[in-house]
């Protein structure tokens, strides 16, 4: 079930619960004052220099934040880029267009990140949810401690 927001500042609280942060670690993770979360919560508004910090609430995309379509991802090269450019609409013999599925891209993993995902697809879809319940549950934690200690080296 997909949850629907009217605005961001709905959708980072959302994000701050789940994350089981308090209004305090929004406030300075975003470098602004406590209660101005409040207002941001009430109203959505958020300004741009704040984005960088948006996405590293949570590790979600601005796209994913303010519910856009994905924009597709960028090769490491231009002349990659002109390839895929050239590449996207191929023509059958009869001359009509017919668009190519979208190109891939590979990412190198850790073998601990590589050994972590194969684990992870043998399990049942079920125990997949509770992991990855859990694994959001432990990254919450540490983000409150990094956000804690954070903030005593700066006062």
């Amino acid at each position: 079930m997909t949850t629907h927001f009217a605005h961001i500042g709905q959708k980072i609280k959302h994000e701050m619960q789940r994350l089981e942060l308090r209004p305090k670690d929004i406030a300075d993770h975003f470098g602004i004052k406590q209660p101005s979360v409040n207002d941001l919560f009430e109203t959505g508004r958020l300004a741009k220099k704040h984005y960088p910090a948006l996405t590293r609430l949570n590790q979600q995309t601005l796209e994913w934040w303010f519910d856009l379509d994905a924009v597709d991802p960028v090769p490491p090269e231009e002349e990659d880029a002109a390839y895929f450019v050239d590449q996207d609409y191929a023509e059958e013999s009869n001359g009509n267009k017919v668009e190519e599925p979208a190109p891939t891209y590979k990412v190198d993993l850790l073998p601990t990140e590589e050994e972590l995902l194969k684990l992870f697809r043998e399990l049942p879809s079920s125990e997949q949810e509770k992991v990855t319940e859990d694994l959001r549950g432990k990254a919450g934690y540490f983000k409150r401690l990094f956000l804690e200690l954070l903030a005593k080296t700066k006062g």
